[in-house]
């Protein structure tokens, strides 16, 4: 062919089969990946807890510093640094509660994450049972055809020999 003369129609390529998937039995089981999801968010919330815990107490104990600092310059005892220092301690008693709050989410997150780690345990060993009980059966449905075979071939030993006996007679 010449460069200004058309190209031949080429065939499609040739796809591949597509592959025989086995039915089984409906997945009753939530996907292992969405347990595993479910567990690092979890997780996740409960550190960010324990981390806001943390960063309240340091912030606390930062302004309860300043306060003491301020006051031991400032020996005046002027109401608006008495004023400060009562709401300084009312925020430390805020974050005190808070921190006694996100302690109290922290365990709560502990025992949920035990809670699905147990659920993830049980649901894994019953698709291991369900496995086996499928292994099991495949096994019994092999050794039927087997007999069904072996008991469909000798009735019709008999009746050869049957037929043979009958037909060979005076």
């Amino acid at each position: 062919m010449g460069p200004g003369q058309p190209r031949a129609p080429q065939p499609p390529p040739a796809q591949p089969p597509s592959p025989v998937v086995a039915p089984g039995p409906p997945a009753a089981l939530p996907p292992e990946e969405s347990i595993w999801d479910e567990l690092r968010r979890l997780r996740f919330w409960s550190y960010f807890g324990s981390a806001v815990a943390v960063a309240g107490s340091v912030l606390a104990v930062i302004a309860l510093i300043v306060a003491l600092n301020n006051r031991n310059n400032n020996d005046n005892g002027s109401a608006a640094l008495q004023s400060q220092v009562r709401s300084l301690r009312g925020d430390i008693g805020d974050l005190r509660s808070e921190v006694s709050g996100a302690r109290n989410d922290v365990k709560q997150t502990r025992a949920d994450v035990q809670s699905l780690t147990g659920r993830v345990k049980t649901l894994e060993q019953s698709a291991s049972q369900q496995k086996n009980q499928q292994k099991t059966t495949a096994s019994d449905i092999q050794k039927l055809r087997t007999d069904l075979t072996d008991l469909t071939n000798r009735v019709d030993q008999i009746e050869r020999n049957q037929e043979s006996s009958a037909g060979g007679g005076p």
